[in-house]
């Protein structure tokens, strides 16, 4: 039971440095606050034992003790929020908008104190403490609010299992008793501050919240918990609605991730229960890595936008700029990014120098093509902030000209910025005229946000990962996952659901030929796993539609391995995935809008992988799964909704498999010949029974062939006719069919002539790119197959 109230201080708390010291804690430029949830308070929240469950084993104050989150983040102030958060004895009957205004206060009051009402914050909420702050950012919000320079100054904001859409299905008549037993002894309890917890949440209040963070644009990351809670000490006093909620130990989840994630927002899962989300006994706790990781994402975020409006101080176009855009009244969507968003446009315009001369610069070693491509890129942002600085001197007299001219400026600089990025980064990653090692560590990767893509590159490059046979890395033992349903039928036999350790997985299992004399894997083989998992394993994520990988299991009785992938997003899923070739004869018909996100989702899925050098080797529609519709509070399964359900499938989070040969394309191809009808289906005619070196184009033809289905909404062997079985089947007959098809009235009428055009693209995209370079053979592919793509699914949204 948390400690009374009259019996503890309560408000704003700075932890570290100690508040003494005056002189450092004026040094350090950033506010860590953060705030505990229900039936809690501070320290209480923050502290674990060094050894979880030994009491005795000493405390952790993970906020304040110097080797915890102050070794991570050393130019922050360090605060906790404590506030009368019972929600049965001794609890308040203060609302939660009267919760929120203390909290605003109490930051106004510590900011006015030491003068400085600018100095970025970062907000680690736990729990209920989410709902406290949403609340209070949403009343700061206002243009009249006295607090709207805490909204503005608020940086990020870290939320540590927060039941934004409630929390276990059964736990309202849980809470519901609790509430009457406290007033059974005569204690006050606020009905507002837990009926968030008792009832749906209240939708508008969410819904608001979200449209500030996205208008504001606001980081966010959410954490929730994938181990369970165990209830026993408390079942009997649970409804049956909420025991049927648990497990035969009486064990459940308590704040899934549907719960605690906010749609368009980083989400990231702690291998905890939820008690431990906020609890970390020493600096080698994983779960302690990932959140001091996330909170150093965000003060360094807010640490470059302090640079920005330091540096644009001895920028005068920049400044002008800047000081025009913010005079204009854009509203909140834009407010506090101004000047990051100008600082970075000029610090990429700086970037022609070092492509012409600066010779020592990455960008100077770049192949001309790519060279050329960039320089465009950036004549294009120098003329938008040209013309910016331009309008800036040239007032109109007319507020809503202006303010029409500058909101026009703004999204074109925004534009022109992110063009430039995105062509110095496909410069860097595929057309360089060397390999540098230290290609990581120049300034200008930095610049251009290529790091985290670099950094993917060069592991999957690096041919030593997996040589290693004595190695256990990446293995997980065979008795943490266990299996939730029995394997499907057919194609799906190879795909089951599973729990690992709380959290919900899908693994895709394939058999191996064991050794001569023993069941283990073969080293090649075993190799080929380790260097898979690695890359499916990355933090950076090669694309949306690959799966999280947590490791393989072996099954030496019957031969096989799983590759083990994260459901976190659909921790509460039952019914199986579906496999985009048995959806054709599932959905009969299924809106064209829906089908072209699809096109364009595997198109996006490619070229993340070969950007970094990677190649799948076995794109078809039965290594394409659709997952079951995830119903939540604010979803609707219409036609062209946002969620993209229809037919109770997950059109917009469909997931590529089949990754058993994906490898680097440099790498050794496996040339074992194979005839399997069904797979020459979707291969090059350079491959059918002739296995040579993979390329990507080999790829893109792949993709193609499941354009083709797309279109057609069938398998490609129901659509292309079989040659006369006397008749030796040429290995381009079904090329030339779909051709031919391509070419003719019905394709165009069902999909549109930029759709079948890119269908032959793909098709002849081997011919088409045999002599270009890495760098030209990619554009290639992003101008004619993803952004046409891309238009077409936008166009249909």
């Amino acid at each position: 039971m948390p400690t009374s109230a009259e019996a503890r201080k309560l408000g704003l708390h700075q932890v570290f440095p100690d508040p003494r010291d005056v002189v450092k804690s004026g040094k350090q430029d950033i506010d860590i606050i953060a705030i505990h949830g229900l039936d809690t308070h501070s320290p209480k929240t923050w502290i674990a034992w060094k050894e979880d469950g030994k009491p005795g084993s000493g405390d952790v104050h993970w906020l304040r003790d110097e080797h915890m989150l102050p070794s991570v983040i050393q130019n922050a102030r360090i605060f906790t929020y404590d506030w009368n958060a019972n929600y049965d004895v001794d609890a308040e009957t203060q609302s939660l908008r009267g919760h929120a205004d203390n909290l605003l206060n109490k930051l106004r009051n510590a900011r006015n104190k030491v003068g400085n009402k600018t100095r970025p914050i970062v907000f680690v909420a736990s729990c209920f403490g989410g709902i406290l702050l949403a609340k209070a950012l949403n009343q700061a919000s206002s243009n009249h609010s006295k607090y709207r320079d805490i909204l503005d100054s608020t940086s990020g904001i870290v939320f540590l299992g927060t039941p934004f859409y409630g929390t276990h299905s059964g736990f309202t008549s849980a809470v519901e008793l609790r509430y009457a037993v406290a007033q059974s002894q005569g204690a006050e309890v606020s009905r507002e501050l837990h009926r968030y917890l008792v009832r749906e949440p209240d939708s508008e209040f969410i819904r608001s919240f979200c449209e500030l963070i996205q208008n504001t644009r606001k980081r966010i990351i959410c954490f929730y918990e994938t181990r369970r809670t165990n209830f026993s000490a408390v079942i009997s006093k649970m409804s049956d609605n909420f025991k049927s909620g648990l497990d035969a130990e009486n064990m459940g989840i308590l704040v899934p991730e549907s719960s605690a994630r906010l749609a368009g927002h980083d989400i990231r899962s702690l291998s905890v229960r939820h008690a431990m989300l906020n609890k970390y006994g020493n600096a080698d706790d994983e779960s302690f890595k990932d959140v001091s990781s996330a909170i150093k994402e965000l003060v360094d975020a807010a640490q470059e936008e302090v640079i920005s409006k330091i540096s644009l101080a001895g920028d005068p176009i920049g400044s002008e700029v800047a000081k025009w855009l913010r005079a204009s009244n854009l509203g909140s969507q834009y407010d506090g990014n101004i000047d990051a968003l100008i600082f970075k446009a000029r610090m990429l315009e700086k970037l022609r120098d070092k492509t012409k001369r600066d010779t020592s610069s990455i960008l100077a070693r770049l192949l001309p093509k790519a060279q050329q491509d960039l320089e465009e890129s950036l004549l294009g942002l120098d003329i938008a902030v040209d013309s910016a600085a331009s309008a800036a001197r040239i007032p109109t007299g007319n507020i809503a000209l202006t303010h029409h001219f500058a909101r026009n400026m703004i999204n074109d600089i925004t534009d022109k910025v992110q063009r430039v990025c995105q062509s110095a980064q496909d410069g860097v990653l595929l057309g360089l005229t060397d390999d540098p090692d230290d290609l990581i560590n120049d300034d200008v990767i930095g610049t251009i946000e290529a790091r985290s893509a670099m950094n993917l590159r060069q592991t999957i490059m690096d041919t030593s990962i997996g040589t290693n046979e004595s190695s256990n890395e990446f293995e997980l033992p065979r008795n943490q996952v266990v299996y939730k349903r029995n394997p499907e039928e057919g194609e799906l036999a190879r795909f089951r659901y599973g729990d690992l350790k709380g959290e919900l997985v899908i693994v895709e299992s394939f058999e191996y030929s064991p050794q001569q004399g023993s069941n283990d894997i073969p080293p090649r083989t075993l190799t080929i796993v380790k260097r898979m998992v690695e890359r499916l394993s990355h933090p950076q994520r090669t694309s949306n539609y690959i799966l999280y990988c947590r490791g393989y299991t072996q099954d030496r009785y019957n031969k096989r391995i799983g590759m083990v992938f994260s459901l976190g997003k659909m921790s509460t899923i039952t019914k199986p995935p579906v496999a985009l070739y048995d959806v054709y004869t599932k959905v009969k018909r299924v809106p064209l809008g829906l089908r072209f996100h699809v096109a364009y989702s595997l198109a996006d899925a490619m070229k993340g992988l070969h950007q970094v050098g990677w190649v799948h080797e076995e794109l078809k529609s039965k290594n394409i799964l659709l997952l079951p519709e995830k119903q939540s509070a604010m979803s609707t399964a219409t036609i062209g909704s946002s969620t993209g359900g229809y037919a109770g499938l997950d059109f917009k989070n469909l997931y590529l498999f089949g990754f058993r040969w994906s490898r680097p394309e440099e790498a050794e191809t496996d040339l074992r010949t194979d005839y399997s009808p069904d797979n020459n289906l979707y291969r090059h005619p350079d491959r059918w029974g002739n296995p040579v070196p993979f390329v990507k184009a080999y790829d893109v033809y792949s993709l193609g062939v499941v354009l083709f289905e797309i279109a057609y909404w069938r398998p490609i062997s129901r659509i292309c006719s079989r040659p006369d079985e006397n008749q030796t089947l040429d290995s381009k007959h079904y090329m030339n069919e779909m051709l031919k098809m391509v070419a003719g009235p019905d394709l165009p009428h069902l999909v549109g002539q930029p759709f079948a055009r890119v269908i032959e693209v793909c098709l002849t995209f081997r011919d088409k790119t045999k002599n270009l370079d890495p760098y030209s053979t990619h554009k290639t592919f992003k101008v004619e197959i993803l952004e046409v793509l891309e238009r077409l699914q936008a166009a249909n949204t």
